[in-house]
This record gives C-alpha cells, sequence and structure tokens, in this order.
C-alpha cells in the first residue's frame, strides 16, 4: 500500500501539496510571527549569559565571543526554520479520520507528508528574511568565507531538512498506536536544542556527552551546518559529517518506511 513516492507522474500532484503546505502558513502567520519573537528573545538571552560567561576572557576552547554569537543566531534560525511539522499534522489526520482520504490518494501518504513538511518550510522563509536584520545586529552574523564553504553549508542544511523530516514522519506515526504525540514533540524540541547543539556548541560539552550527540542525528540540524558556515569543519572531518548525514538519511529513510508498513497494517486491522 505504499506506492513509489518519487515518479514524474505524481511530481506535479507533489509540487501542488508543496505550494498548498505553503501558503497554509499564511493562514496561522500570528503563530508562526510569535514563534518568531521567543526565538529572538531566545537568541538575546543566550547573547546576555555568554558574554557573561566570557567576561575576561578572549576565547573559550579556541572560540571567539563574536564567533559564538554568530554560531548561536545561525543555530537557531536553522532549529527554528527546520522544526517538523509532520506530528501535530498526522496527528490530526488520525483523530479525525481523514487518513482514510489520504490512504486512497493517488500519491504515496509518505510522499504527501514530505511535501507538508517541505511547504512548511518554503512558507516560513519569509518570516526568517524578516528576523534576519535583528539576529544579524544581535550576532554580528556575516556572510561565509567562500562561495565553496557557502555551497557546501546548503548542502549540509539541505540534508539537515530531509533528516529531520524523517524524523518528524517518525514522531508522527506514533499517532497511529498513541493517539497524541505532542508528549514526544515537546521531548523532540528539548533533545534537539541540547545534543544539537543550539543552546550549548558542541565545541564546549564534556567529552562524554559530545561523543553521545555525535552518535545522534540531531546535530544535524544545528551544529554541522552551522559550523560548516563559519568555517570551522574542514578536510577530512567536513566529509565525514557529510557522509554521516547521508547515512542518517538513508537510514531513517529506511527506518520510516518500515514504521509505516507496520502502521498501515494496524490501521487495516482497526478498521481504519
Amino acid at each position: 500500500m505504499d506506492r513509489q513516492i518519487a515518479t514524474w507522474p505524481n511530481a506535479l500532484a507533489y509540487l501542488r501539496l508543496v505550494s498548498m503546505a505553503a501558503r497554509t502558513i499564511y493562514v496561522y502567520r500570528a503563530n508562526i510571527g510569535v514563534n518568531l519573537l521567543a526565538m529572538v528573545v531566545q537568541l538575546y538571552l543566550l547573547k546576555v549569559v555568554w558574554s557573561a560567561v566570557y567576561a575576561g576572557r578572549s576565547t573559550i576552547a579556541g572560540v571567539g565571543l563574536d564567533e559564538l554569537l554568530q554560531y548561536l543566531v545561525l543555530s537557531n534560525i536553522q532549529v527554528w526554520l527546520l522544526s517538523p511539522s509532520l506530528p501535530a499534522f498526522v496527528q490530526d489526520r488520525v483523530r479525525t479520520g481523514q487518513i482514510a482520504i489520504d490512504l486512497v490518494r493517488p500519491v504515496a501518504f509518505r510522499g504527501q507528508l514530505i511535501a507538508q513538511q517541505a511547504g512548511t518550510t518554503v512558507g516560513m522563509l519569509p518570516f526568517v528574511l524578516l528576523a534576519l536584520p535583528l539576529a544579524v545586529g544581535m550576532g554580528g552574523l556575516r556572510l561565509p568565507s567562500s562561495l565553496v564553504m557557502a555551497c557546501l553549508y546548503a548542502i549540509s542544511l539541505s540534508l539537515g531538512f530531509l533528516i529531520v523530516t524523517q524524523i518528524g514522519l517518525l514522531l508522527g506515526l506514533l499517532a497511529f498506536w498513541t493517539l497524541e504525540t505532542t508528549g514526544f514533540l515537546a521531548l523532540y524540541r528539548f533533545v534537539v536544542q541540547f545534543f544539537g547543539g543550539a543552546l550549548v556548541p558542541l565545541w564546549f560539552l564534556p567529552p562524554p556527552l559530545r561523543g553521545v550527540a555525535e552518535l545522534l542525528p540531531f546535530q544535524f540540524q544545528a551544529f554541522v551546518p552551522a559550523s560548516i558556515y563559519l568555517d570551522r569543519l574542514g578536510g577530512d572531518e567536513l566529509l565525514h559529517a557529510l557522509a554521516l548525514q547521508v547515512l542518517w538519511v538513508v537510514g531513517l529513510f529506511v527506518l520510516s518506511r518500515l514504521v509505516w508498513q507496520w502502521a498501515i497494517t494496524r490501521a487495516v486491522i482497526n478498521g481504519g
């Protein structure tokens, strides 16, 4: 029952789903605006705290305050922009029974969800551009050191989007068993803030915690792309990070497919 996700005949349908999801964002623009304001306030508080930590010091672990503030601005914008919307979406479809309509559409349900997340992210881009001048003024964010680093950053961020989308899909599929994903999403947001490096860069974590963070996919939503942007990753370390992102994309895609097959079996058994 899980059709091929990417086929040329369905490409236009997926593009339309992306467009619909992007337009839907503006129906809830007040809510998006409040969340964006909360992110800016968080950035201001992080600047105050880290400025106090750096008082009387030029660097910590080889990282200057100016570079750290740039990192915090970039990583928090990334976390906000790539925040998964699928758990709440799938939960509502399952609880209202509209999932039955989704399953008989001529495009695969998982493909619909990927298009939904893509549209949500695209729809939020103008809000990021709106907040960018303030964030730049607060953190002194500058352009990448070269066009090559800018391209590598874009690649890493795109892979990060695919990772977040698959994690969001997995969280959403939990609704087939729990009917409620709010708690799981709250836990995810806490974990990604810490182990993703949005609050404390992984440079500063004790070796045991950093070792755990480097085994998890959350670093690819914040730490790794931001580190590439700031030219803190290079050579073999950069290639290793990108290769690991690709592996996580593939692994999470396979896992989400397996969980989906299990979920749809449960839905059929329960008459959903």
